[in-house]
């Protein structure tokens, strides 16, 4: 914009002194133009440059190194067009700290325009995505109007998990005083409900479920849920650098989708900075693991900590489970059985 504005102001001047030396109707007529130029260009664009909105999207989450399309799209709500529309935008990864920026100058055309551009986050977290500005510029460059930018968004950016093969043995057998259920198989235990079905010959009668069935003139019977045993212990630190903490965090990833897939529910533990305590949460299901997610790489994370297997001990935490397993920076190790697996990943 100072450029422009430069490049005018030195036209202008030059139109002032060819009226001043040049005697004639010529020199009147090409000041007058210079001088109703930049009002011509501001009555032709203000209805284009007023009218403009614009909105960021993202998906939900996205892997560590590997790119994820961000959408900008720009709606002009004028028959006439903006000559040029200035967007910057602001990128924090809340979780290691990160900030960055970047600016863009697109057209302003009628109607809804979409661009796509292409962005890589080398880091895990809670990548925070928001256009701190949205401005408009006349045809000649020399006015503006800014907007008002719309919300931040969000999106988190998870471990990059990899196919792991690992000597473990088959899931543990129903636990009837678990309080972790089966999300894919039904059981006999009837303080949850698995699913609701239409009844089938041989179901037992007291599986009835009697006030869905009158509201739906169907016989309708209800799945309990199965007690599955918890017997996988998971522990990690969540302190580091940022780039242990990934490493720590793309094994795992690739520990907890390693278990699912085998059917092995577990328990995963660290030990949280700010509330001076040891953290757990169950994992039954990838759902359970996203959640996870959500929690740890919402806020930075400090460099320093107590590992995780020390404070449990600290705590007398330390109960049995037939496998324990304590995921670093280096490697994945089995505490259950002294055995580690650095080329894990």
């Amino acid at each position: 914009m100072l450029k422009c504005r430069l490049t005018y102001l030195f036209a202008l001047v030059g139109a002032v002194l060819f009226y001043i030396f040049f005697n004639g109707y010529l020199s009147y007529y090409i000041l007058l133009f210079a001088l109703l130029l930049p009002i011509l260009s501001l009555a032709l664009s203000l209805p284009g440059m007023c009218r403009v909105r614009a909105i960021l999207q993202a998906p939900s989450a996205a892997s560590r190194g590997k790119p994820f399309p961000v959408y900008l799209q720009i709606q002009n709500r004028s028959h006439l067009p903006a000559a040029r529309i200035r967007l910057r935008m602001r990128y924090q990864n809340l979780f290691s700290g990160e900030k960055y920026a970047e600016t863009l100058f697109l057209p302003g055309p009628h109607g809804v325009q979409r661009v796509e551009r292409r962005a890589v986050a080398q880091h895990c977290g809670k990548l925070s995505m928001q256009l701190d500005e949205i401005r408009c510029y006349d045809f000649m460059g020399l006015f503006s109007c800014r907007h008002r930018p719309p919300e931040e968004i969000s999106l988190f950016i998870l471990p990059d998990a990899e196919v792991l093969e690992l000597p473990l043995q088959a899931a543990p057998a129903p636990d009837p005083e678990s309080e972790l259920f089966s999300s894919n198989r039904p059981g006999s235990d009837p303080s949850e409900i698995f699913d609701i079905r239409p009844y089938r010959e041989g179901d037992l009668m007291r599986s009835v479920h009697w006030k869905l069935s009158s509201r739906m003139d169907e016989l309708m019977v209800k799945e309990f849920s199965l007690p599955i045993s918890n017997a996988v212990l998971v522990l990690f630190d969540l302190f580091g650098t940022t780039e242990d903490l990934d490493r720590t965090l793309d094994h795992l990833s690739s520990l907890c989708y390693y278990l699912l897939d085998n059917q092995m529910p577990h328990e995963i533990m660290w030990y949280d900075a700010d509330k001076i305590a040891l953290r757990s949460w169950p994992i039954a299901s990838p759902d359970d693991f996203l959640s996870l997610m959500n929690i740890v790489l919402d806020k930075p994370a400090p460099i320093e900590g107590i590992p995780a297997p020390e404070c449990r001990q600290r705590l007398g935490e330390a109960k049995d489970v037939p496998y324990l397993f304590y995921v670093t920076p280096q490697r994945i190790e089995d505490l259950s059985s002294s055995t580690a697996w650095e080329g894990a990943i």
